[in-house]
């Protein structure tokens, strides 16, 4: 019966301990609801937040690279794909995009931070060495 009593205890305790590791892993958290919606730019399009995913059907980018390759002013496109966010609003992702424009597609890689100001959520998206595009939701 001790046996069984301790077998029963070790389960719990790794149940327990496996739970806290799950939760306490901030890049699985969605976002908050929100902040999610289409966020937008006149001069660079925009892109759409859902909770888990982000897509974009015309997203013109300064540069980028594609699978290693620099491209010079695409505009992207891509279906919805998982990022990754954390507690201090930054998020990450990697897309499969097609430049409308030369055709090529491949993979880009993109991170960005989510900022609540006075009248609009902007989502800043960092695309090369640093430089970003503001793009911008009305509250």
């Amino acid at each position: 019966m001790k046996r069984y009593f301790l077998i029963i205890m070790v389960l719990c305790v790794l149940a327990i301990a496996c739970s806290a590791m799950i939760a306490c892993n901030s890049s699985e958290d969605p976002i908050p609801s929100k902040y999610t919606g289409t966020y937008s730019n006149y001069m660079y399009g925009s892109i759409e937040l859902t909770t888990t995913k982000v897509s974009s059907n015309q997203l013109l980018v300064p540069e980028c690279k594609m699978n290693g390759q620099k491209l010079e002013s695409p505009v992207l496109s891509w279906l919805p794909v998982s990022f990754d966010y954390q507690e201090d609003m930054t998020y990450s992702f990697t897309a499969n995009a097609t430049d409308s424009i030369s055709g090529k597609s491949g993979n880009v890689s993109f991170n960005g931070q989510i900022v609540d100001n006075l009248l609009t959520y902007n989502a800043w998206l960092y695309y090369t060495d640093g430089k970003a595009i503001i793009l911008s939701k009305e509250i």
